[in-house]
């Protein structure tokens, strides 16, 4: 089968570069397990926003998940 490897590559680029983008703004999840909010604030079925948080180190980076309730 032939086909243009170069135009595959960008479409894939480009959907890795929307998926960060949305993992990197509130975004909705639901609860299957118990998620921590803050001290003493859990939910747990039910929907929370979420957004992922990469910090760059010396070691590599560093991703984290913030949860606010909705």
């Amino acid at each position: 089968m032939k086909y243009n490897c170069d135009a595959w590559a960008d479409r894939r680029k480009r959907k890795k570069a929307e998926r960060r983008a949305y993992l990197g703004s509130w975004h909705p999840k639901f609860a299957w397990f118990p998620i921590k909010l803050k001290h003493g604030d859990c939910r747990w079925l039910e929907t929370v926003d979420c957004k992922r948080t990469v910090s760059s180190t010396w070691s590599g980076d560093s991703i984290s998940w913030n949860y606010r309730a909705r």
